[in-house]
């Protein structure tokens, strides 16, 4: 299989920022061979890492400076003949880097000098659809165990006593009561989810490059995942052991005297006033 490059010449924190697409690059690829080019100092930093097959050190300020260095690093990698290469940064060097590799597909930013070079334009981090995508689907799940575990809860409530957790929690208070443990979980995290995806829906920033917002998204959005994940395991954990008392939902029934007909009459006197006026 022909192999893929990844252009990364920047600055070296750049350079680990880049790391999560070599490690994304190597799962969906994980049988073709990954080339990196970095400058020496980048070069040394993905020494060794194991999504990196081949690193290609280009000085760029240094012995390969200027066009003659630039069309010898371009020759060099016109011989890997690669699938598809990825210009991990904005510049117009990088646009000529990958378009003088050969690859067929080459994909990097929209926004970049470059961009003249590529196949395929990605927007620039300006774009937080995806983001509040994500945040939505986690909102989303969140809020399903949280009222999972609201319900287990409530009928739970030793007034109520309808169902409880095989498994439940003890009472530090009084011994011999038996705490929906897990339902307990499954709302805390399901709340923590929200805490946090709220940070990820705000969308506005300074231009292409927040300050200050995008450093408080990800540790937020890792939480977010985290929660989302304890949420579901919490909500399964109460569900898998639930246990049912008919009798108790009878009695509960039977206590509500006239009052269960009495709404079922109020429906009926609706329902047939909303017939009459078809």
């Amino acid at each position: 299989m022909r192999p893929l490059l990844v252009v990364q010449t920047a600055f070296l924190g750049d350079v680990v920022l880049t790391t999560p697409l070599l490690a994304a690059l190597r799962r969906a690829h994980p049988h073709r061979a990954l080339h990196v080019v970095a400058t020496p100092l980048g070069a040394s930093v993905l020494a060794g890492h194991p999504a990196v097959d081949v690193l290609h050190a280009y000085a760029k300020r240094g012995e390969e400076r200027g066009l003659q260095g630039l069309l010898r690093l371009v020759s060099h990698l016109r011989k890997e003949r690669f699938e598809i290469a990825i210009a991990a940064q904005r510049s117009a060097r990088t646009g000529f880097l990958v378009r003088g590799s050969g690859a067929p597909v080459r994909v990097g930013f929209a926004s970049s000098p470059g961009a003249w070079a590529l196949t395929e334009r990605v927007p620039w981090h300006a774009d937080r659809g995806p983001i509040a995508e994500l945040a939505g689907a986690l909102e989303a799940m969140g809020a399903a165990c949280g009222k999972v575990g609201l319900d287990v809860v409530l009928l739970a409530e030793s007034e109520v006593g309808e169902v409880s957790e095989a498994d439940g929690g003890g009472s530090s208070s009084m011994p011999h009561k038996q705490n929906p443990a897990a339902a307990v979980l499954a709302r805390a995290c399901a709340r923590l989810v929200h805490a946090n995806a709220s940070l990820l829906t705000g969308g506005e920033q300074e231009l292409d490059r927040a300050a200050g917002a995008w450093q408080a998204e990800w540790p937020a959005l890792s939480a977010a995942l985290g929660f989302a994940g304890g949420a579901a395991a919490a909500a399964r954990r109460s569900l898998e052991g639930l246990e049912v008392h008919p009798d108790r939902m009878a009695e509960n029934a039977r206590d509500l005297g006239d009052d269960v007909s009495a709404a079922e009459a109020l429906v009926d006197r609706a329902l047939a006033r909303y017939r009459e006026q078809e």
